[in-house]
């Protein structure tokens, strides 16, 4: 089993916790175990400054450094370890489509033009 060098991991407003980031790092893990050619992770946790009606939620984004590629995964929750592996597992759908998109030799859609997000539909109806 490889392993995944570095790692970095932010905290933004919020304390620093080693529970959190070993649950990052045994995530990233996890995704490398899986064969995954993940070449850097770089995650970021962050509790947002401004106040909310259902209290104050963890931000985590992901960003997988794979071949050809950054993969970038986003999840918000008001338990930071419920955000950190939906944003993971979020990830590792992303990292699977890749690796599919790689085997078969197909680009990304907005490399054949189109965005990937949005009014598509409109402008596929125009072109």
């Amino acid at each position: 089993m490889g392993s995944v060098k570095p790692i970095q991991i932010t905290f933004r407003h919020l304390p620093h916790f080693d529970e959190l980031a070993a649950l990052v790092e045994r995530r990233a893990e996890e995704l490398v175990a899986q064969r995954a050619p993940i070449i850097s992770v770089r995650a970021a946790l962050e509790r947002p400054h401004r106040r909310h009606r259902k209290g104050s939620p963890v931000r985590v984004s992901l960003e997988l450094g794979v071949p050809e590629r950054t993969i970038v995964a986003r999840a918000r929750h008001e338990d930071a370890r419920a955000a950190i592996h939906e944003a993971f597992d979020i990830a590792e759908r992303a990292l699977r489509a890749h690796h599919e998109r790689r085997r078969r030799g197909k680009p990304r859609s907005r490399e054949r033009g189109r965005p990937l997000r949005g009014a598509w539909r409109a402008q596929a109806a125009v072109t």
